[in-house]
């Protein structure tokens, strides 16, 4: 899972993709409880994110805002786009 594939699921060129480190089983609504999660780790009721279990077991959840990394939540990816680097080659002047 690139920075394409999450550009692609969350439709977004800007945010950041957090992994959810916790357990899923036994869990019925994982956007809610990954969410909930999140929300009470980071003391941010005003949160505005998305939740999308990617595979069985693997729930990731995007945010704009940036946040520390915690027990429960690692940074996946800073889904900014960045702009290449432009590289300026000088030639030597000839005589």
């Amino acid at each position: 899972m690139d920075i394409e594939f999450f550009h692609n699921v969350f439709a977004t060129v800007r945010g950041y993709v957090y992994q959810y480190k916790g357990t899923l089983d036994g869990i019925e609504s994982v956007p809610h409880h990954v969410t909930d999660r999140f929300v009470a780790l980071n003391n941010n009721p005003m949160l505005v994110s998305s939740v999308v279990e990617v595979k069985p077991g693997l729930a990731v959840l995007y945010t704009l805002d940036l946040y520390p990394d915690n027990d429960e939540f690692v940074l996946l990816h800073d889904l900014l786009i960045k702009p290449p680097e432009v590289v300026v080659v000088e030639t030597p002047p000839t005589e």
